[in-house]
């Protein structure tokens, strides 16, 4: 099952029925994906394993493939805020080498789970770019590092870009070199990059 509860970081956003339903909803679904490949998962089995009708998954999600979809980024979105908040007086490398770290470990942590969305065709939604407000997130951040003094090479709107996009593929590939890089190493590898993003 996946390591990590996705809903807490948008709570304050829904009313308690569709928390109750994401929560139903989510559990079910990674159950299920523990078991067999995301293909062979129908909303018909998730809603009966969440306890849900399959009128209500549809008020909210308009297929399997959105509401995969809605998971990954809402992780995404919750952990990206958690390292903000952990690493905001590290400056800006710190935090992006923190986020590809925390990244790898999930993946890590959530082996089953991720070899069996590998062999399907939404792999790409494990590394792809997320979503405008993920990039407005870091947008923001590296606009922060800039008003406090930090240099770098480029203007936070790109900068946002280029980095998000930049993990997801390194994620990407970490994942197809089946353990033979360490996160750590991949980790390593990314630092001196980063540091001439952001230069002393």
């Amino acid at each position: 099952m996946l390591v990590t509860t996705p809903w807490n970081y948008e709570r304050d956003t829904v009313d308690l029925r569709t928390q109750k339903t994401y929560d139903a909803l989510f559990n079910a679904f990674t159950e299920l994906l523990s078991q067999k490949p995301f293909e062979d998962i129908t909303v018909h089995e998730l809603c009966e394993r969440a306890r849900i009708r399959r009128a209500t998954f549809y008020n909210h999600f308009a297929d399997k493939y959105a509401f995969l979809d809605f998971v990954i980024q809402t992780i995404r979105r919750k952990r990206t805020a958690v390292l903000q908040e952990q690493t905001a007086d590290d400056g800006p490398v710190v935090f992006f080498t923190s986020l590809l770290s925390t990244a790898l470990t999930f993946l890590e942590s959530n082996a089953p789970t991720v070899k069996n969305l590998r062999t399907s065709n939404v792999a790409f939604l494990l590394t792809n770019l997320g979503p405008e407000d993920l990039v407005q997130q870091l947008q923001e951040s590296l606009e922060g590092y800039q008003e406090a003094g930090y240099l770098m090479t480029g203007d936070p709107e790109i900068l946002a870009e280029f980095l998000l996009g930049g993990i997801g593929q390194i994620g990407r590939w970490w994942l197809e070199q089946d353990g033979r890089v360490s996160k750590e190493e991949a980790v390593a590898r990314l630092e001196p990059i980063l540091e001439s993003v952001f230069p002393d």
